[in-house]
């Protein structure tokens, strides 16, 4: 990582003319060790651009996954629903104007075919990698217990619980999952804000770090106390 790091801020450096710096902070690994800690993780980063103020909806993040698949997942619901006479005879399909106004290019128009899968497909009982058959990704293995729509839902949620000022009831499938995970609303909503902070070498509940030992030298993790705190609400 370090290397392919060192390539593409040298790249940059030569093609914007610059000198210096590229990376914000030296890249730092952490090891996500249970479902929460993946769940948490990816909404932390699909979260990013509403999270710094610089977009209000996921359909605004510009060049987040979550957006793409949103924009993916909404031209195939349409495409569904459209009739056939429609489809072959009227007008092209179109993205609402919600959808659209923040794509100004036909780079930004790329599906989200690159990308991983996200809901996990265990029913086959194969352990190991799947790998993408036509290149287009390493592999369709997903990295989640819940579908595409699912995973957006609750990205959708948590974005809105930053916007208003009284949070509204939560959705019965949100508080399933909810309750699933042992965790509440309130300490999922705060995980998500503060995933850099509350974890730095290991993520996950307490007892899973605690019962975690390093690859190298056999060494116990120990969850930071503002972690272990958090995750003890229930």
């Amino acid at each position: 990582m370090r290397l392919l790091c060192q390539h593409i801020a040298q790249r940059a450096n030569r093609e914007d003319g610059e000198v210096g710096k590229f990376w914000q902070a030296r890249y730092r690994a952490v090891r996500l060790l249970d479902e929460i800690a993946i769940l948490s993780c990816a909404a932390y980063v699909d979260l990013n651009p509403i999270r710094a103020a610089m977009a209000q909806s996921i359909d605004a993040s510009d060049f987040t996954s979550a957006q793409k698949r949103l924009l993916d997942l909404t031209m195939a619901t349409q495409n569904l629903t459209q009739p056939e006479s429609a489809a072959a005879d009227g007008p092209p399909v179109t993205t609402p104007r919600a959808l659209t106004k923040n794509y100004r290019s036909d780079e930004a128009l790329r599906s989200s075919q690159h990308l991983a899968s996200v809901e996990l497909n265990e029913r086959n009982g194969l352990p190991g990698p799947n790998a993408n058959r036509d290149g287009v990704r390493c592999s369709n293995k997903g990295f989640l217990s819940m579908s595409t729509t699912e995973y957006l839902s609750l990205l959708e949620w948590t974005a809105r619980q930053r916007r208003v000022a009284k949070v509204g009831r939560t959705p019965k499938q949100i508080r399933r999952l909810f309750k699933r995970l042992e965790i509440s609303a309130d300490a999922w909503n705060e995980l998500v804000r503060n995933f850099g902070r509350l974890f730095s070498l290991v993520a996950g509940k307490p007892a899973v770090i605690d019962s975690h030992r390093s690859r190298a030298g056999g060494h116990r993790y120990r969850a930071r106390p503002a972690a272990r705190d958090l995750l003890a609400r229930v």
